[in-house]
């Protein structure tokens, strides 16, 4: 769960996952499905947020709670909560970690391929030129990032309609 500071953050939205969305209140209801993740296992999620300017690097910008029960029956749910301040923003995209922009790139891809508007005004050379970026940078398996924009890139509409309906 992740919950944003009306004092630091403007807006914000949750790129792909919107069917995986819990409400607030339901967050501790164990009966509720929330997208669990299996032991051993990692999910990224890619948010979209607008900072307020000229925040202080103490000033939290988000709580992430990570909830997890121990194996076993009847075992009670553990809570763990991360704050994360605004000292941790980096403000050039170049100082941004391979992983980042790895999400990134695959994000704005699959932006681009369902229609969004958030997505309109990216190029297609813009997000292939941040693939081959993230390549260049040793990310694992980037070379299917590279394929996929430069695949995507090339069909028509239509075509990426068909593709999702199928």
């Amino acid at each position: 769960q992740v919950s944003f500071d009306e004092d630091a953050v403007i807006a914000w939205r949750l790129i792909g996952y919107e069917n995986r969305d819990v409400a607030d209140q339901d967050f501790r209801d164990d009966a509720v499905d929330g997208g669990e993740i299996g032991s051993g296992h990692q999910v990224t999620a890619v948010y979209d947020v607008v900072l307020r300017d000229h925040l202080a690097a103490d000033q939290p910008i988000a709580t992430v709670s990570v909830r997890a029960k121990p194996p076993g029956p009847d075992r009670a749910a553990q809570e763990w909560d991360t704050r994360f301040p605004a000292g941790l923003v980096r403000h050039q995209w170049a100082a941004a970690s391979t992983d980042l922009r790895a999400a990134w790139t695959l994000a704005q891809l699959a932006e681009k391929l369902r229609g969004s508007p958030f997505s309109t005004e990216l190029s297609w050379e813009r997000l292939l030129e941040e693939a081959l970026e993230v390549e260049d940078q040793g990310f694992p398996r980037a070379d299917e990032i590279v394929d996929a924009v430069r695949l995507a890139h090339g069909l028509t509409e239509g075509q990426v309609r068909a593709a999702l309906a199928a």
